[in-house]
């Protein structure tokens, strides 16, 4: 499936050689060339159609030589120890969060048919996964604040400062789980207008 043989490329393209980290999540600095560490065999997981289906692939490690510290470099089409791939993390929570009315187990389902797992009988997406990400992405205070003020540093006019997040109340019991979901709601309206930014410096105005 292309979709497949897509990502296999992505990340043997990361993994090779050629490739050379921006930058270091140690330290934060930028080394000519990062020495790679090793190689790593990863599973990722995608939804195509009604079934889930796992791709053998790989995953790098690399040495920064100003810290010495050893990191591993994530595809961009994944997100940190996550199995699925990104779009499958991200659209799924982000539906959850803005339909009022959608469950967790609709959030696993494709046109109400629940999603299975292509080599495993009766095994389906379990409800607590969708959950589990929308944790994840709730708890992600940083990447919302670094991405805030870079959103307001290049776009000005952005009202991404003024967006409320409301989360209905069908959706939350406790404090807590309603702060993360209101969190998670902020991030997928960020990271909307992400693009909006490369498309400013690449303006000829920005020239």
């Amino acid at each position: 499936m292309k979709e497949i043989l897509e990502i296999k490329a992505r990340a043997k393209e990361y993994c090779s050689g050629n490739f050379n980290p921006e930058i270091c999540p140690k330290c934060g600095k930028h080394p000519v060339k990062f020495k790679r560490h090793e190689i790593r065999s990863r599973k990722w997981w995608i939804v195509i159609n009604f079934y889930v289906h796992i791709i053998n692939s790989q995953i790098s490690r690399w040495i920064c030589p100003k810290c010495k510290g050893r990191f591993t470099l994530w595809p961009d089409f994944a997100l940190p120890n996550r199995r699925y791939i990104r779009k499958e993390v991200q659209n799924r929570s982000e539906d959850y969060v803005e339909d009022k009315t959608e469950t967790y187990w609709e959030a696993t389902c494709v046109d109400k048919a629940p999603i299975e797992h292509k080599d495993e009988k009766y095994h389906v997406m379990a409800c607590s996964t969708v959950w589990r990400w929308l944790k994840w992405w709730g708890g992600q205070d940083e990447m919302l604040r670094r991405g805030t003020d870079l959103l307001l540093k290049v776009l000005p006019s952005s009202k991404i400062h003024r967006f409320h997040s409301t989360i209905s109340a069908k959706k939350y019991r406790s404090i807590e789980r309603k702060s993360l979901l209101e969190t998670a709601r902020c991030i997928f309206k960020m990271l909307k207008e992400m693009p909006k930014i490369i498309n400013t410096i690449n303006s000829p105005a920005a020239q």
